[in-house]
């Protein structure tokens, strides 16, 4: 595999056990290692191309995307799913 492939995985595992955590005061390391993933993810595909074994990862980064930026857009039907 290729590092940022490795990088990319690796973000999204971190990622998913902080998820399912779900303390509170992870929400702001969630939405940094969210970016993250996703400044990796386009370094991976503009840099080194993209491969098809990925796309199920690249998927992933992009559902992590939507729903991160939808979480912090007020007034919207997922702005109070964080609160628990």
């Amino acid at each position: 595999m290729r590092p940022f492939e490795l990088l990319m995985l690796a973000g999204l595992v971190v990622h998913l056990v902080l998820f399912l955590q779900g303390r509170e005061k992870n929400d702001t390391l969630r939405s940094v290692i969210a970016g993250l993933i996703a400044l990796i993810c386009l370094v991976h595909l503009f840099g080194e191309g993209y491969r098809w074994q990925m796309v199920p990862a690249y998927g992933l980064v992009g559902i992590l995307i939507a729903t991160e930026v939808m979480t912090v857009i007020p007034g919207n039907i997922f702005a109070g799913v964080r609160s628990r």
